[in-house]
């Protein structure tokens, strides 16, 4: 965290949790399942997209799809809330997780 802080001190940032939505059937309940526990958006190619209304067509071909967990100004202020995003977003991505910079800049922890 102190990292992400440092690197992008009153930044605008995007935690970011590598996810595989699976294949087929699988991909539209893993969907609902997202939505269901509140993560509406996703980051593809640098652009937030909205889950409920993104074709599941749009997310067949991707191997791994990046849900936004939460997107904050990276300064002290907002240390609880970065730690507990970036907790969430390891515990999502199975032990991973991005944050990208409004610039397009990523960071992998």
């Amino acid at each position: 965290m102190e990292q992400v802080v440092q690197q992008c001190q009153g930044k605008r940032i995007f935690i970011l949790s590598p996810v595989s939505l699976g294949h087929g059937q699988e991909i539209e309940a893993n969907v609902k399942t997202f939505i269901k526990n509140g993560y509406y958006r996703v980051w593809k190619k640098g652009e937030i997209l909205d889950l409920t209304a993104l074709p599941i067509s749009s997310l067949q071909d991707q191997e791994t799809t990046f849900i936004l967990v939460d997107r904050l100004i990276a300064d002290d202020n907002n240390r609880a809330r970065l730690s507990e995003a970036i907790q969430r977003g390891f515990q999502l991505g199975n032990g991973r997780v991005e944050v990208a910079r409004e610039d397009a800049e990523r960071l992998f922890l």
